[in-house]
Parts: structure tokens; sequence; C-alpha cells
């Protein structure tokens, strides 16, 4: 991803044709892949699942892919597909950490001694003002220095993602439904940028021309954001 300056990510990935049309996409785009599975998936169907992701990568595909457990908040969970070698990052959501009972600080402390590569964590869905975010992250970004914050993608987002970007903290611009909406986080400095292809499918858009017109557009200008597809919910 470094080399190309840019990765085609894929959240809830959560059958194994699906994670062939991500791969394929990915091929013929000559991009990195990130495939994002949920971690309450990784019993029975789960492993088997990020074992033939592992598998079909090696045998038919040239590309880098990556695999991060997404939406992660049981440690034994984590702990498990770690030992499979194959995680590279975990994102977390305040809300379902906060379900389990958990402290935000103290569980992402924890997945950083466990997984050895992006942790995300995300400002508070009401903190809307670019002073309160920048609050929040300042203090996600001081628990590790794997750490990625989610900025959402606001007139305040893109100016605490332009404040992080001069601090140096790593963050990831989500909500994102168009191209200029990406292209306006890239030059805010962000790290990566989260087009919803899903909710665009929903109202009869095509969310992976979205993503195909992006990685254009970043590949031409030589923009080093990269990009984590989300919000997938089907193979095509």
């Amino acid at each position: 991803a470094r080399e190309n300056k840019y990765a085609i990510p894929a959240f809830d990935v959560s059958n194994y044709e699906m994670m062939r049309a991500v791969l394929d996409a990915c091929e013929e785009a000559k991009s990195p892949a990130l495939l994002m599975g949920l971690g309450v998936d990784l019993e029975g169907k789960g492993l088997n699942l990020i074992t033939s992701m592992v598998k079909a990568a090696s045998e038919f595909y040239t590309i880098p892919v990556c695999f991060h457990l997404d939406h992660a908040t049981n440690f034994e969970d984590i702990k498990k597909a770690n030992d499979l070698g194959v995680i590279c990052g975990v994102t977390t959501n305040p809300s379902l950490i906060a379900k389990e009972g958990h402290d935000f600080k103290e569980t992402v402390k924890e997945i950083a001694s466990i997984v050895d590569g992006p942790i995300s964590g995300e400002v508070k869905p009401t903190t809307l003002d670019f002073e309160g975010m920048m609050a929040e992250a300042r203090q996600i970004a001081a628990i590790h220095p794997n750490m990625v914050v989610k900025i959402p993608m606001t007139a305040e987002g893109l100016k605490a993602c332009h404040q992080c970007s001069k601090e140096g903290i790593k963050t990831n611009v989500t909500l994102i439904f168009s191209a200029n909406q990406a292209l306006l986080a890239a030059r805010a400095g962000a790290t990566y940028v989260s087009p919803f292809i899903g909710r665009l499918d929903d109202i009869s858009e095509d969310g992976l021309e979205l993503i195909r017109t992006i990685s254009d557009m970043f590949s031409i200008n030589n923009i080093e954001s990269q990009i984590i597809c989300a919000s997938v919910r089907n193979p095509i």
C-alpha cells in the first residue's frame, strides 16, 4: 500500500464469494486489498473464511492482501484471529465497547498489545464541533502509536482532519458518499477515506463505480490517502 500510495479495503466481508469479488476488483485495479471481517463472525465459518482468504490470495492473486478485524471488542476472538497470522489491524466502535461493559481506553490498549497494526478509534457521534473533535482525537492518538482517529465527513470534521494532519495524527474520514468528498478529505490530510458504498447501493447508485472513480483520481494526482471501501453488503 505504501508503494502504490493507496489501497482498496472492504468492510463486512462475510462469505467466500464476496471475498473473491473484492479481490477480483482489486486485482484488476492493481491495488492492494484490505479485507475487514466482523469479530462476531470468527466462530466456525468465520475462521474458515479467513483461511480461505489466505489460500485464495496466495494461489490466485498477485496483489498484497491484508485482513483487519472489524468492530472487535472480545479479546479472545482477537487473539484467536491474530494467532492465524493474517490480522493486520483492528477497528473499534465506542458504542459496541460500551455495550460490552468495557472502558474504551483500556480496551484499545489491550487490543494494541495483541495486534501489531493500525487500531482505529472514532470520535463520539455526538461530538460535532472542531474543538470537541480535536480534544477527543488527541486523547485517542495518545493511547498508542498505532491509533487512527475516525472523523466524520463534515465541515468541522475536515477542519479537525487538517489539524490532525499538522499534528501528525493519523485519520480516517468516514461517511463519504461522493468523489468530491473523498478529494476534500484527502486534501485535508486524511490518512484514509471511507466511501460508504452499501448505502449508495441502497438508493440505486453504483457504489463500486464511486470506488473506481476515487481510485483513479487519487492515482492520477499522486494522492497518498488510502481508500477504505466501507459498508459493503453484497459481492457485486
